[in-house]
């Protein structure tokens, strides 16, 4: 059977064929979940409601002198202890897991959009001079990579995350302070 009479043998004529896969694409991106895991454009609040792309695991990172960023941890200085604060939130995908690596290991925040600011874990130690304070945090892929970007010096640093929606960096703000 030639394709032209086997459209028109299987879709009535070939001028009725476009509606009717109109509605069979409908049925099946309905079926498929609807398209929800379409991410919302660049600057549009930086969050997906959690449907973004794939988890995506970001260690911190520092500024270095040529003004390039690489993978860091935090240092005391001196013999002490630690607290890290929740300052502000400012993103709304769902799923951002905070953890704490070194010197302990524990998972800080497991939405870190939807937690109140004001939140402070304390790790008084004390712990020897030298010791490494490490995060990391998983998140869902959006337009861009998500980045956890440390600035400052002992014996405080601030902490931001970047959830990949805008570029704003300002989706979680941390701050560590050495205590003594």
């Amino acid at each position: 059977m030639q394709p032209d009479t086997c459209l028109q043998h299987c879709a009535g004529s070939s001028s009725s064929l476009a509606p009717r896969l109109l509605v069979a694409a409908a049925l099946l991106l309905a079926a498929c979940g609807g398209g929800s895991d379409v991410t919302s454009p660049p600057g549009a609040g930086g969050g997906t409601g959690g449907n973004g792309g794939p988890p995506v695991t970001s260690q911190l990172t520092c500024m270095q002198p040529d003004g390039t960023s690489s993978q860091c941890d935090l240092t005391l200085t001196a013999a002490g202890g630690f607290t890290i604060t929740l300052v502000s939130t400012s993103c709304d995908a769902r799923g951002n897991t905070l953890s704490l690596l070194k010197p302990v290991t524990a998972t800080l925040l497991t939405d870190g959009c939807y937690s109140p600011s004001g939140q402070t874990w304390s790790y008084p130690g004390p712990y020897p001079a030298g010791t490494a304070i490490s995060f990391q945090i998983v998140s869902p892929q959006l337009q861009r990579s998500p980045s956890l970007q440390a600035t400052g010096s002992y014996p405080t640093w601030t902490i931001n995350f970047e959830d990949g929606g805008d570029a704003d960096l300002n989706d979680l703000v941390l701050q560590v302070t050495a205590t003594q």
